[in-house]
């Protein structure tokens, strides 16, 4: 089965498992339900808006700039890679000059500068720009879908126009007219505190109230479609469950019985996780050639170590043999990206081998030292040329102005008349 197989059966396993619990969602209408809404329904409820709110306030910002961040420095990894072919073809010329590298060694060292090279040419430098335009372009859809699921928190005036999850925390639990009070509320026992709005008061769910046993939200950097999904599912379980087919008036202060909870923002909720997954896929793809990049410039950097350093690296058969073997055993990891849910979406689930990161860091190092003194040399050359330029003007005018000054002194001392020799 291919890799783009296995990533679809993935994805659709991940909203096969959401769509099953939601067709159970009673959606825009309300029913005679089983019970208020207690306490683990509040708490499933502040942890649904927690991460909508992450979703639209920080998370896809957080992700739009540590992509770009991703971006910038893979075509980095690309002028380096490029550095270290034309360095290791102009070693590799030397030594055969020198017949210290024979014409098998020669070879391979040839199809690996090209393979290397094939990672650094333009259409890859187009592929990282496409792949991190569509995160930006995703992020936005992301962020908007989840605002919109969110709705408006300070929607308490009119009921047909409030929407989104917070049409649930202002408006499940009831309220009472001006000059009526009502003792309690027949759909809630979490009732947080009483907002007031022209016609009355609101009584509102409080996430602060039950902070201490649901623990703070989930870190904007960390949300992931996994996480979405469990506190889909955990809603499904902790909500009122739906008895018989008496409708409750959704319009209602109080309903004479426990009503089911209002679930129009499901349907935005499912489709911001879908976008989600869709904005994950490409972070995945940007991490695949991040790491393929990363494994050429090993490859590169070896190869400059050992015709730089014959003596302290051992025979070339040898260390082209491992080369091969460890960028063979790294190209073929294909599980790369594949499982960032675990902590955050730019998270890699593959173990680094820590010697080939230190050597991928030297490669960077080495070659940002490099590119630093060309760049250096390209300011310094003109400028130092500038300075000789102004000193050696500077001299003549002031061996000039001396030379002057001198035949003034002697035209001075002459006397009218005298013949001067």
């Amino acid at each position: 089965m291919s890799y783009n197989a296995l990533c679809i059966g993935h994805i659709l396993l991940v909203f096969s498992a959401v769509a099953s619990a939601s067709e159970e969602s009673y959606k825009i209408d309300r029913y005679k339900a089983d019970r208020k809404l207690d306490k683990e329904g509040a708490i499933a409820l502040c942890k649904l808006r927690d991460v909508l709110t992450n979703i639209s306030e920080e998370t896809t910002d957080y992700l739009v700039e540590e992509v770009q961040k991703m971006g910038e420095s893979l075509k980095t990894d690309m002028d380096a890679i490029n550095y270290y072919v034309k360095r290791v073809r102009s070693l590799k010329e030397s030594g055969r000059e020198d017949a210290k590298i024979n014409e098998s060694d020669s070879n391979e060292i040839d199809s690996l500068c090209k393979e290397a090279k094939a990672h650094a040419n333009k259409k890859s430098r187009d592929q990282v720009d496409q792949t991190v335009a569509k995160i930006r372009r995703v992020s936005g859809i992301v962020k908007d879908a989840a605002t919109k699921t969110l709705g408006d928190e300070n929607e308490l005036e009119d009921h047909d126009n409030a929407d989104g999850i917070f049409k649930v925390f202002n408006w499940h639990c009831g309220g009472d007219r001006i000059g009526e009070v009502h003792a309690g509320s027949q759909s809630c026992d979490v009732i947080g505190f009483r907002k007031n709005f022209s016609a009355g008061q609101r009584n509102v769910i409080s996430c602060k109230k039950w902070k201490d046993e649901y623990g703070e939200a989930i870190p904007h950097e960390n949300v992931t479609v996994t996480q979405m999904e469990s506190y889909l599912s955990r809603w499904f379980e902790a909500r009122p469950k739906r008895v018989g087919e008496d409708i409750c008036k959704d319009g209602e202060y109080h309903s004479p019985h426990s009503c089911t909870v209002w679930e129009g923002w499901v349907t935005g909720y499912e489709e911001t996780m879908e976008k989600m997954e869709e904005l994950r896929n490409n972070i995945k793809k940007l991490n695949r050639i991040r790491y393929d990049g990363e494994t050429q410039l090993w490859v590169l950097y070896k190869l400059f170590e050992a015709l730089r350093n014959p003596e302290t690296v051992g025979p070339l058969p040898e260390v082209l043999e491992n080369i091969n073997k460890t960028k063979k055993s790294r190209l073929k990891n294909k599980s790369v990206g594949n499982n960032l849910t675990q902590y955050t979406l730019l998270d890699e689930d593959f173990q680094v081998n820590e010697t080939e990161r230190e050597h991928v860091d030297e490669a960077r190092d080495y070659f940002a030292a490099a590119n630093f003194a060309k760049l250096m040399m390209y300011i310094f050359i003109p400028v130092g040329a500038v300075l000789i330029l102004v000193v050696a003007v500077t001299i003549i005018v002031i061996k000039r102005k001396c030379a002057d000054a001198s035949n003034a002194e002697s035209m001075a001392g002459t006397l009218p008349g005298d013949k001067v020799i």
